[in-house]
């Protein structure tokens, strides 16, 4: 305040403690630099898609997954890195709009495409997250999973193929002569099923051994699977015993023209290592419905008529 005299007589003075602004503002700033470290470091790629579906940010990994860089990958619409519209398509309708900023995350597989052109399946957890403005977007954690889906085809093939010849196994060839029983009675259409034994297979491997019995019988099963249509299965049930599955409706004059042609197709010779090996086969078949009954009932019938 000041008095007559103009002089001051009095002042008020505010003063602020400065040291908890800083604090916050350093405490702010490592948090920044902890979570831009977090999301460089992750072995799994992030994308932030915009609520347009255009990539906003990136990390390291996924730069490294795509084969680009960042200035390429960012401003890039999400749907360009699907290798499959169909894929997109099915996160657009299914899956986006069920996700809520902070809610539950959704899983999805698609096919991804590189910048060279090269494809890879990726496992894509996605949450919506707030952006700016209180606009929601989409973060996309993308891992490659091509060779853990090729590890699981790879087993499952192994327990469903015989290991010489390529051909359904056992379990494999029950499978579908089941699912043509299930079509079968619901659809009121037959089927039909043949069981070969092979003739003179135990003399090749008791002259020759069982080195070229096995190459017999590799050369074997390619010879019948060219003789057959793709919808039918020809399968190694163990050792000398072979079945097919004629799964279309056929007339039994026909089925009978199949297993003749089979025949015909196993008695020309085989050169094996530099050998020329003859053999032959009896075969059995059975009908659907004429031979109904369980699954294995079929086989037996066909046994029988071999």
């Amino acid at each position: 305040m000041y008095g007559d005299d103009g002089q001051v007589t009095s002042f008020a003075a505010f003063a602020r403690d400065g040291s908890t602004q800083t604090q916050l503002e350093q405490r702010l700033r490592r948090a920044g630099a902890c979570q831009k470290a977090l999301f460089e470091s992750v072995s799994e790629g992030i994308l932030v898609l915009d609520t347009t579906g255009t990539v906003s940010e990136c990390n390291r990994t996924v730069l490294a997954s795509f084969g680009m860089e960042r200035e390429e990958l960012l401003g890039r619409p999400g749907v360009s890195l699907c290798a499959e519209l169909s894929g997109w398509e099915q996160w657009e309708r299914d899956h986006q709009p069920k996700l809520v900023p902070g809610g539950a995350a959704c899983h999805i597989e698609l096919r991804m495409r590189r910048i060279d052109g090269s494809t890879f399946m990726a496992r894509v957890g996605a949450s919506r997250i707030l952006i700016d403005e209180g606009e929601a977007g989409v973060v996309w954690v993308v891992r490659d999973v091509t060779d853990e889906l090729l590890r699981v085809e790879q087993l499952e093939y192994l327990a469903t193929h015989d290991d010489l010849t390529g051909l359904p196994n056992r379990l494999l060839f029950h499978d579908r002569l089941e699912r043509a029983r299930v079509h079968g009675r619901r659809y009121g259409s037959g089927f039909s099923v043949l069981l070969m034994d092979l003739d003179g297979f135990k003399e090749v491997n008791d002259t020759h051994g069982h080195e070229i019995g096995d190459r017999l019988l590799s050369a074997l099963g390619t010879r019948l699977r060219g003789s057959l249509r793709a919808a039918d299965t020809v399968s190694r049930l163990g050792g000398d015993e072979f079945a097919v599955l004629l799964p279309n409706p056929m007339p039994t004059a026909q089925v009978i023209e199949v297993a003749g042609k089979l025949l015909t197709a196993m008695e020309r010779p085989f050169v094996v290592a530099g050998r020329q090996l003859h053999v032959s086969a009896s075969i059995g078949v059975a009908l659907f419905p004429e031979h109904e009954g369980h699954r294995h009932d079929l086989l037996s019938r066909a046994d029988q008529a071999m």
